[in-house]
């Protein structure tokens, strides 16, 4: 290499450098905030390199998330199952899974309300609460032969008191987006588990006469 490109060569390789260092990169998939000196810019930034200088980037994923309630720790885990006590005031524990995103173009009124970790901040709480409610409106026997009513009717207490928190925070109200909810397993009081396979053992047992009893009919 000549000489005289060295010391040049050398320049850039460092300004190079230097830029990369003093630059944030948003990860496809995401967004970010920004705040500079103590101020939060209006304008979410999405994926790609950006200069950081005087600057801190916030990312927040855009693709859609599965918060799951399911397993041991109850209330006392926002990830343990849901605690409920039914109409006819039985306790029973749900697990359930909700999948949501978050709209890019509203990540920074979303930041200013409830910070990058949102979905500690509204949804978990929000979610765990709409789900308990709805279950609490059936019986314990009306949340095994009902689920998909049950189901319907989280999902529709989800997106409304989600909606209603983000816009009484100033926030667009399709901000954030649940996208479905799933209810994985009920677990009634062992009780009611044994009250309903009596009831099915009966069924079966009707049911294996009427067909019996309609051969030997035709068989006359």
């Amino acid at each position: 290499m000549n000489k005289n490109k060295r010391p040049i060569f050398g320049f850039i390789l460092f300004a190079l450098m230097a830029l990369s260092a003093g630059c944030d990169t948003v990860e496809p998939g995401n967004v970010a905030a920004v705040v500079r000196f103590g101020s939060i810019d209006n304008t979410p930034r999405g994926p790609g390199m950006y200069p950081n200088l005087f600057s801190t980037f916030y990312t927040m994923s855009t693709r859609t998330q599965t918060y799951t309630m399911a397993g041991p720790g109850g209330e006392a885990r926002v990830d343990g199952s849901v605690n409920v006590l039914a109409r006819d005031q039985l306790p029973v524990s749900l697990d359930v899974s909700v999948m949501y995103h978050l709209d890019g173009q509203s990540a920074v009124q979303v930041y200013k309300a409830f910070g990058a970790n949102y979905d500690e901040s509204i949804v978990h709480p929000l979610v765990r609460t709409a789900v308990r409610d709805a279950a609490s409106t059936f019986s314990a026997v009306d949340l095994i032969d009902k689920r998909a009513d049950l189901q319907l009717l989280m999902t529709s207490m989800v997106r409304q008191t989600l909606a209603e928190t983000l816009r009484g925070r100033n926030v667009n109200p399709h901000a954030i987006t649940v996208d479905n909810l799933l209810v994985r397993n009920i677990d009634l009081p062992q009780s009611i588990d044994e009250a309903i396979a009596e009831q099915d053992a009966e069924r079966a047992v009707l049911d294996e006469t009427a067909a019996w009893k309609e051969k030997r009919g035709r068989a006359v």
